[in-house]
């Protein structure tokens, strides 16, 4: 688990690389579950704006029942195999930091993972 100021630290820190960095986002609430290419446009805690592609923006309040989980893919010295995932339109990608928010009040879960680069099916 992380604090609230580090979670908001790699947010900010997504933000403002050049390219931004390229996120795939997923929840699922009660009647909808997301998942979403984006990137981090707004972070002004609580709330976390997101762009997504040509679609516009979605923002999201991590309120103080939410709490924060960081995972670094590639700092675990994992495979490049076991770092794969699907970008949401079922490209093949490898992921690298991940930030977890769990609410607390209802176990809702909201994931963004870095998205490091699309990847040949010829490298795994």
């Amino acid at each position: 688990m992380i604090g609230r100021a580090a979670a908001f630290s790699v947010f900010r820190k997504w933000r403002d690389e050049e390219p931004p960095t390229r996120l795939r986002f997923d929840i699922e609430l009660e009647v909808i579950s997301l998942s979403l290419e984006c990137s981090v446009l707004r972070v002004d805690e609580p709330l976390i704006g997101v762009k997504v592609a040509t679609f516009g923006t979605v923002e999201f309040i991590f309120d103080n029942t939410w709490v924060f989980d960081f995972t670094a893919l590639d700092a675990a010295r994992l495979r490049l195999e076991q770092r794969i995932g699907r970008s949401p339109d079922n490209r093949r990608v490898e992921l690298g930091e991940i930030v977890a928010a769990t609410n607390l009040s209802t176990g809702t879960q909201a994931i963004f993972a870095e998205i490091v680069r699309d990847v040949d099916l010829d490298e795994t």
